[in-house]
Order: C-alpha cells, then structure tokens, then sequence
C-alpha cells in the first residue's frame, strides 16, 4: 500500500505548490490525462525529477491512445491513480 509518510508529502507538496505544472504531482498524470498543453511538449517536474511526458516508447504510445479520450475515462483514472 502507500505509506502515511508518501500520502502526507504529497498532499502538503499540493497545498504548497498547487496546480502547478512542475511541481504539484496531483495534476501529473502521464501519459493518461494531460491538464494542460504543455504536458504534451515538454515540462520538466521538479516533483518527480523527470521530463513529462515520459519519453520510452510504451508510454508515448499509451499517451497516444488515451489523451484524445481523456474525457471519457478521467474519473476512473483518478480514482486509481492513487491505488
């Protein structure tokens, strides 16, 4: 399961930090819902120390499939992003 510890880091990263692009890890859910434009070029996540979109193979696939029907399955995906 996810640790208290994670949970609580998170969250106070959110409140800090929110709906920021690079750094609230709430709205960073590559490859399957981008929030904003600038997901689908290059944003560098100072949360997640990585460039978004992930650039391997499998995921820009994915993305590919699933960004365009992001409005269809974002619930869900939000509900499980955090399992």
């Amino acid at each position: 399961g996810i640790s208290g510890g994670w949970w609580k880091y998170t969250h106070n990263v959110h409140h800090i930090r929110t709906n920021d692009e690079e750094w609230d890890p709430d709205i960073q859910h590559m490859p399957f819902i981008a929030i904003s434009e600038k997901y689908l070029k290059r944003v560098y996540s100072l949360f997640h120390r990585t460039v978004l979109p992930p650039t391997d193979k499998a995921s820009q696939a994915l993305s590919k499939i699933t960004i365009p029907y992001q409005k269809f399955h974002w619930f869900i995906t939000i509900m499980c992003s955090r399992v």
